[in-house]
């Protein structure tokens, strides 16, 4: 006999039947066969994230340290303005990738764990670095697309306000 005013009980039972904390040899495969491109891959991009980062850094030092020295060659009106926000850019762009490649860095480290263990949990914890990656660059791609489209209207106006005498 049961009782009516106590909540029904339901067993819970894994979703994936019957892995139990095992992997099939096949999926451990087909990650350990990626892991070396994704390797690559990320170090790649961490090296060519690195070389935007210190031009980048380069730029603004340098156009501190050298504002007199190029204001006194170049004349006065030497953009150094330009220059600084330039070297920002770089710095920004630099850092954002670098953090996409070392998350996919993260991933490949967590591939080599998760075929060593050949357990369940460690392929789900190899999937998760994997969905944080593509997160973060779905997010930077949106970023750009709404980035990019603004500049370009402004790009686009900026004729419109310079022939109606609006000073910029």
């Amino acid at each position: 006999m049961t009782d009516a005013y106590n909540p029904p009980k339901a067993e819970l039972q894994d979703r994936y039947g019957s892995l139990r904390g095992q992997i099939s040899i096949g999926i451990l495969e087909q990650l350990r066969r990626s892991r070396p491109w994704i390797r690559l891959i990320s170090v790649a991009g961490i090296i060519s994230s690195l070389f935007t980062l210190v031009p980048g850094v380069v730029m603004v030092f340098g156009m501190a340290i050298g504002m007199g020295e190029m204001a006194a060659a170049f004349g006065a009106g030497f953009p150094s303005s330009l220059m600084l926000g330039m070297g920002l850019m770089y710095i920004f762009m630099g850092i954002l990738t670098l953090i996409a490649f070392i998350k996919l860095f993260g991933y490949a480290s967590s591939i080599t764990r998760a075929v060593n263990a050949a357990d369940a949990a460690e392929v789900e914890t190899a999937l998760g670095k994997l969905t944080s990656f593509w997160k973060y660059a779905g997010i930077l791609l949106l970023i750009t697309i709404v980035l990019s489209l603004l500049l370009m209207a402004f790009t686009i106006s900026i004729p419109f306000f310079l022939g109606a005498g609006v000073p910029l």
